[in-house]
């Protein structure tokens, strides 16, 4: 027989594991036959196994939420379909000229991207070249109609 005590005071009522459920009385249990398993999870749990226990870690410090100070790693994230950068590699057609979420601002990606026409020819070494290529690629096969040049300005009063 194996003698289960709950990590609760003067518990009360049955605990199931698996296959193996316990009653406790007054926070102890009595048990047979109980897998290697449900023992090893119990021991972890807290509970005390023939009178012997497993010291539990300390409960983590309290954290508030007011100390803690935001840490910028990396580059702050930028939609270049919204914001087109002049450095901005292949940049999406008509970014910033059409509703970046409409279909006609489209993304040349890469050379024999999925799921657009490849652009035949060569890959080039030089960055501009390439990106002037897949751009017109892209306008040409993926853009419906073309886009005017538009212009915010502000409100009048």
């Amino acid at each position: 027989m194996t003698k289960i005590k709950s990590p609760i005071e003067g518990y009360n009522g049955s605990s199931t594991f698996g296959s193996t459920t316990l009653v406790f009385t007054d926070g102890e249990a009595d048990a047979k036959d109980i897998p290697d398993g449900v023992l090893a999870y119990l021991r972890e749990k807290g509970f005390g196994v023939d009178g012997k226990t497993v010291d539990q870690p300390d409960a983590p410090a309290v954290i508030d939420s007011r100390e803690i100070v935001e840490e910028q790693v990396g580059s702050k994230a930028r939609d270049a379909a919204v914001d087109p950068q002049p450095e901005d590699f292949l940049p999406p057609v008509n970014a910033g000229k059409a509703d970046p979420h409409g279909p006609k601002v489209v993304a040349p990606q890469i050379h024999a991207a999925k799921e657009q026409p490849v652009r035949p020819g060569d890959v080039s070494d030089d960055n501009a070249v390439q990106e002037k290529a897949e751009s017109e690629h892209a306008a040409d096969n993926l853009v419906s109609e073309p886009v005017k040049s538009t212009r915010r300005t502000a409100a009048k009063k």
